[in-house]
């Protein structure tokens, strides 16, 4: 679903470079591109941004 929607926009999604970052949201699903599964990860840099969860907490 998350590629289908990306193509139908003209964007590209880099699976090697995708990570998912769950905040207050439970989620048991995995979230795939082209049938790959997303690393979860509890922080990361986002340009000079640094998200990182605690306690379920951004």
């Amino acid at each position: 679903m998350v590629a289908n929607n990306s193509d139908r926009l003209g964007l590209t999604i880099d699976r090697g470079e995708s990570n998912v970052l769950n905040v207050n949201a439970p989620n048991d699903i995995a979230i795939k591109v082209q049938g790959d599964a997303l690393e979860e990860v509890d922080g990361f840099t986002y340009f000079v941004s640094i998200l990182i969860t605690v306690e379920g907490r951004m």
